[in-house]
């Protein structure tokens, strides 16, 4: 899915030339010093590689100042991360290598977003499926909300929930 909004690609195409021709590009996250001779790449990340900088990312990073910061050192990185397991290979386990790859520590337990990981279970429809907007087997939450309240529907979502496992 192409999405419109997001983290630009940081790639930079000299006007009037080929855009397929490397020669012509200018690839950096401060962009090239002539910006009036460039146009910048209209496309945008996907939606997982700004979501996996998200522990950190929250806190200031990629400024030196905030990383200094005794706030970034008391919240980064946290105890917990409570999360559904359809998504341990796209955001989990890549968050956990971004803070491998871009934290500084002198052990795995500086540099790892979080200790624990707890599971929530899946809301399916009677075929089993996840329900999803883009399915179209869900009801509309805020119908729900409208007729029990905001409170309701949390209670009696979390009320037949079994821990850790998918509710049918």
């Amino acid at each position: 899915r192409q999405l419109w909004w997001g983290h630009r690609i940081p790639v930079w195409y000299r006007k009037g030339e080929d855009r397929k021709d490397p020669k012509h590009w200018h690839v950096s996250v401060e962009g090239p010093s002539d910006p009036e001779n460039w146009e910048q790449e209209e496309d945008v990340l996907d939606t997982w590689a700004s979501s996996w900088i998200w522990p950190f990312a929250t806190l200031g990073w990629p400024d030196s100042e905030a990383e200094t910061a005794r706030d970034f050192h008391y919240w980064y990185p946290t105890s917990d991360l409570v999360t559904g397991p359809d998504i341990i290979f796209f955001w989990v386990s890549r968050m956990i290598m971004a803070g491998l790859e871009f934290m500084e520590g002198s052990g795995l337990d500086a540099r790892i977003p979080f200790k624990n990981v707890y599971f929530t279970g899946i809301i399916r429809d009677a075929q089993g499926r996840k329900m999803s907007k883009s399915l179209g087997n869900s009801p509309d939450p805020i119908e729900l909300i409208d007729k029990y309240g905001a409170d309701g529907l949390r209670f009696g979502i979390m009320s037949i929930a079994p821990q850790g496992q998918d509710v049918l």
